[in-house]
C-alpha cells in the first residue's frame, strides 16, 4: 500500500490517464501495449485502499467511460486490463462511487466476459466483483436486476451445476443462494472464497 501511495502521490495517475486518453490518436499497434501497461498498473492503485480508489475515480467520467468501453471492445489483451480495472474499482469503492460506474453501463462487460472460457482468474474476480455489487445495501436490488438482464445470472446459475472450475462453482453457488434463493442442490452449498490479487 505504502509503495502504490508513493505512485500515487508522484502523479502517476493523472499522466496515465493522459496517456489513455492521447492514445486515442495513436496507430493500433502502438495503442495496444500502451493502453494495456497503463490499465495493469492502474488496477493495482484501484486494488487498494479507499483514498487510492477515490484518485482512480476522481480522473473523470469520461477516463471511467473510456474504461468500461475498453472492458467492451477493446483489443483481447487491453480488454482483460481493463476488465480488471473496472472489476477492482468495483470491488473496492464506497457504495456512491459503484453506482456511478454502474450508470456508466459497467455491469454489462462484467456479464458479457463470464462466457468466456480463455481467462478463469479473470472470470473468477468478476464474480466476486458480481457478489459484492449485490451486497451493496442501497442498490443491491437493482444491480441484481442487471445482472439477470445481461445473463449474467444464466452463466452463474449453469456454473453452479456443471462448472469444472471448484472456485468458480462455490462463488456461483453463495451467490445464486445468498442473492437468488434458488440454489437446489445442498451437496453445492460453497466455503469462503478468497478475492483475486495482483501484485504490482
Amino acid at each position: 500500500v505504502e509503495e502504490t501511495q508513493h505512485i500515487v502521490d508522484c502523479g502517476f495517475l493523472q499522466a496515465a490517464r493522459d496517456l489513455v486518453m492521447l492514445g486515442k490518436r495513436l496507430p493500433k499497434v502502438q495503442l495496444k501495449p500502451l493502453r494495456r501497461e497503463l490499465f495493469w498498473a492502474m488496477s493495482n492503485v484501484a486494488a487498494g485502499n479507499a483514498a487510492q480508489v477515490t484518485a482512480v475515480m476522481e480522473l473523470g467520467d469520461d477516463f471511467l467511460q473510456l474504461i468500461v468501453s475498453s472492458a467492451r471492445w477493446d483489443q483481447y489483451v487491453v480488454r482483460m486490463e481493463a476488465l480488471w480495472l473496472l472489476s477492482n474499482l468495483l470491488l473496492h469503492s464506497d457504495s456512491s462511487q459503484r453506482q456511478k460506474l454502474v450508470m456508466l453501463d459497467g455491469v454489462l462487460p462484467l456479464c458479457e466476459f463470464l462466457a468466456d472460457p480463455r481467462e478463469a482468474h479473470v472470470q473468477q474476480n468478476i464474480l466476486e466483483t458480481i457478489d459484492k455489487l449485490l451486497f451493496d445495501p442501497m442498490h443491491g436490488a437493482s444491480y441484481k436486476l442487471l445482472v439477470e438482464e445481461n445473463m449474467g445470472l444464466d452463466y452463474i446459475a449453469n456454473t453452479a451445476v456443471s462448472g469444472k472450475n471448484q472456485q468458480h462453482v462455490e462463488i456461483c453457488c453463495r451467490i445464486l443462494s445468498t442473492h437468488f434463493d434458488n440454489t437446489e442442490d445442498p451437496d453445492l452449498a460453497p466455503d469462503e472464497s478468497n478475492e483475486v490479487e495482483r501484485g504490482l
